[in-house]
This record gives structure tokens, C-alpha cells and sequence, in this order.
């Protein structure tokens, strides 16, 4: 989905988070400066402290890791180099000199061989579905009674797709841009989130946001859910007694609805800096909740408990759009990473460490930006390209021959590890 940030030296914050990230970036300029001026104890101080404010971004592990190697801590230098490639397989290794001393390190070819192995192609889906109207952009799919349901972020539109058509099922001109899609199949429910944004047509940023919530039987709009406060609202999940939380990335927040027609705060922290998916337990015990910055929550619904999960893996948690649960494992769509990728995160007994991963796709020729998905019974699919990328600097569409045709993948998932 769509992350509101501010961007400097490629690193993404929200506006609260303005002049913590101006710090940032000073610190992490003025390390820049010091190897340019081949200042090499001040590279290190300045990364060392840009690190300790910003640890989750590759370019500062990076510099970070180059300075360790520059002054003599080589393994410190492979450890952050490692981190770093797993967030950005592409960075320069070769043509930065303050590594020089590294590429004696009996680790040096080591961390040459990861990154070769992280530039792979790893493709274990199959194609679910191709759209050839490429100005949908397809945000978020959902399957149910083997109908395909899509929500396009530039048409303001809900679609049922027949035969790999998509049919308008609601287009409301007072709707925002819908994003998230989540089925109620107990109730036989579809419920979809909308915010105003400049992508979208006839743009209005007067428009409240809201969850709408249509039955699937007579595709009537049945129930609306507004904000408060301007808000961008993504993911949306529906518990099994029927209860329904969002994320909402502009104040970083979850919200639920309230017994009127308004959506409420459920939960907040300042621990938050990027909400984006978020996915419940079987039995809804726990809202995982993916931190586009920071990694994955894990929030108990009962006593409010929030606790970062715990990553025993070398794989990276940051940059996790699209996020979904099944059998104590997470699937993470992560486009936040070069090259993007969809893993399945397997967690503990308790679930509050990932003990392991398996890599669903990796780099694959369809990805450009792929974004959100559903798991319907053992099988997982997602949009694999929302086209975010297709718009001039006026947010005006490309031409069609510059998009591409909208692609959902789907993959078989095994039940166990």
C-alpha cells in the first residue's frame, strides 16, 4: 500500500517523525563528508551514531559497516555488510575504498558469494490471474466462492472479476481510493478500506476516510465506517466474532469501529514509525502487525500487550507491505527490499520469534511493487504488480504502453515447515 513518508538519502519517515529524521540525516551527511575528506575516524563516529538512531536501513548499516572494515574492526564490518545486503542485494561492495581492508578478511568472499545469492530468481508461484486493463491499479485481492474481488486505488472501484475480467460490483464518486480488502465468510461480508489520495481520480482531499462493508449476496453497500481525523487507511482484518481492525499509516495507529458509524483508536504506541499489514491468529488472539521501518508486532487483543517479534534468522523484517497468518507462520510481501520478495516467516510455540524462513518468491519477473493478498483455504495470492510506479510527477496515469498488465500470483502452502 501506499507509505506516506519523507524521503532523504532513501530513507522513509512519517511527518511526526520530521525532526528526528532531520537528525538523521545530518548525522549520517556528515559521515559522507568525513570519507570524501578520507576522515576515517570520523566516518566511523558519525555512522556509528546515524546507525544507533536508524539501525533498520541499508545505506547507513552500509557506511556503517564500511567504516567498521576502515578502522580495523573487520568483523563488525561483515556482520553490518550482511545485514545490509539482506535489505539492498545491489549495493556497492567494490567501488567504495574504505573497504579495502576488508577484502583481505578470510570473510571477504563470503560476503561476496551472499551477495550473488541474494540477485537470484527464486519462483515457486504460479500465475492466478492476468488483467490486460492496465489502469486498474490493483492494490489488494481477495478470493471467495472461487470469485476474484479487487480494489483499485486509481478508479475509487470495488471489482468482481469474471473470467479474468474485472466487472465494476461498486464505483461510489464520494468514495477516497480503496485499498485493503477482508472477506467475513461467515457472514458473507466484504469489507474495504478508502482514503483519499492524488493517484485517484477526480482527487478530493476533502473526502473522509472509512471502511465500507457490502454483502456479498446482493452487492449492496450495507454499512460505513468514517474517520475522525485525516487518516490513510490500508489493511483491514475481520476477527471470527466479527470485529474489524485497519491500520492507519498517517497516524500510525489501529482502529476499529465504534457502535455508531465512526472508526476509533483500538491501539497506539510510539514504538510505531510505518504501519502497513497486519494479520490475526487462527483463534484472534493476536494481531501481528507489520512496521514498514521496523519489523513485525505482535499485539495481544486481550490485555494490549505489544512486543516486537524476535528474528532469529539473517533474513531482514523491514519493508513488509502486505502481511498474512497461517499456521503459526507469517507471509510477508516485502517491496520495501531489493529485490522484493514474499517469504513465509515460521514462528515458535508462543509465537513471538521467528525461528525460520522459506522464500515463496524472490526477485521475480512479474514483481514491480507487489503489494497485498489473501490466504483462501491453503493457498496464497497477491498482486504482484499495483503499479504504483505509473504515474508522471502530476500524478497523472503513464500511458498504457508504459504499464504493465496486472498480474496475481498464487501459491500452494504446505501445512507444516
Amino acid at each position: 500500500m501506499f507509505r506516506q513518508l519523507i524521503l532523504f538519502i532513501g530513507i522513509g519517515f512519517n511527518s511526526h517523525l520530521y525532526v528526528y529524521a532531520q537528525d538523521v540525516t545530518t548525522v549520517y551527511e556528515q559521515g559522507k563528508k568525513c570519507l570524501a575528506d578520507n576522515d576515517h575516524v570520523g566516518y566511523y563516529q558519525y555512522m556509528s551514531q546515524a546507525y544507533e538512531l536508524y539501525p533498520q536501513h541499508y545505506a547507513i548499516a552500509y557506511h556503517f559497516g564500511a567504516a567498521s572494515a576502515s578502522n580495523d574492526k573487520p568483523q563488525q564490518a561483515l556482520d553490518l555488510l550482511t545485514k545490509a545486503l539482506w535489505m539492498n542485494a545491489e549495493l556497492d561492495l567494490t567501488g567504495n575504498n574504505a573497504l579495502g581492508r576488508l577484502k583481505s578478511t578470510p570473510g571477504w568472499s563470503d560476503l561476496l558469494s551472499l551477495q550473488q545469492k541474494l540477485q537470484v530468481v527464486v519462483i515457486s508461484s504460479d500465475t492466478a490471474l492476468v488483467l490486460s486493463d492496465r489502469t486498474l491499479h490493483l492494490e489488494s485481492v481477495a478470493v471467495h466462492k472461487n470469485t476474484f474481488y479487487g480494489a483499485s486505488i486509481r478508479q475509487r472501484a470495488l471489482f468482481e472479476i469474471k473470467k479474468g475480467v474485472p466487472v465494476e460490483m461498486i464505483n461510489r464518486q464520494n468514495s477516497p481510493a480503496f485499498f485493503g480488502i477482508a472477506i467475513d465468510k461467515r457472514r458473507d461480508m466484504l469489507w474495504a478500506s478508502a482514503s483519499p489520495i492524488e493517484q485517484m481520480v477526480n482527487f478530493d482531499s476533502t473526502l473522509q476516510s472509512g471502511v465500507y462493508g457490502y454483502n456479498l449476496s446482493t452487492k449492496r453497500l450495507t454499512k460505513t465506517y468514517r474517520t475522525t481525523k485525516p487518516s490513510l487507511l490500508g489493511d483491514l482484518v475481520v476477527s471470527n466474532n466479527g470485529e474489524l481492525f485497519m491500520s492507519d499509516s498517517k497516524n500510525n495507529v489501529i482502529l476499529t469501529r465504534s457502535n455508531g458509524d465512526t472508526l476509533l483508536t483500538f491501539f497506539s504506541s510510539y514504538e510505531f514509525q510505518n504501519l502497513q499489514g497486519i494479520a490475526l491468529s487462527d483463534n484472534s488472539q493476536y494481531l501481528f502487525i507489520a512496521d514498514y521501518v521496523k519489523g513485525i508486532y505482535r499485539l495481544d487483543l486481550k490485555t494490549l500487550t505489544l512486543k516486537q517479534l524476535t528474528n532469529s534468522t539473517e533474513a531482514s523484517l523491514v519493508g513488509i507491505d502486505g502481511l498474512e497468518y497461517y499456521n503459526r507462520s507469517l507471509i510477508a510481501i516485502q517491496n520495501g527490499v531489493i529485490p522484493f520478495r514474499v517469504m513465509r516467516y515460521f514462528l515458535n510455540e508462543t509465537m513471538d520469534t521467528i525461528t525460520s524462513y522459506e522464500v515463496i518468491d524472490w526477485n521475480h519477473p512479474a514483481h514491480h511493487e507487489p503489494t497485498n493478498g489473501m490466504i483462501d483455504g491453503d493457498t496464497l495470492y497477491y498482486v504482484a504488480n499495483s503499479q504504483w510506479g505509473g504515474y508522471e510527477e502530476d500524478f497523472a496515469q503513464l500511458p498504457s504502453e508504459k504499464l504493465q498488465d496486472i498480474v496475481v500470483l498464487k501459491y500452494k502452502l504446505k501445512s507444516t515447515q
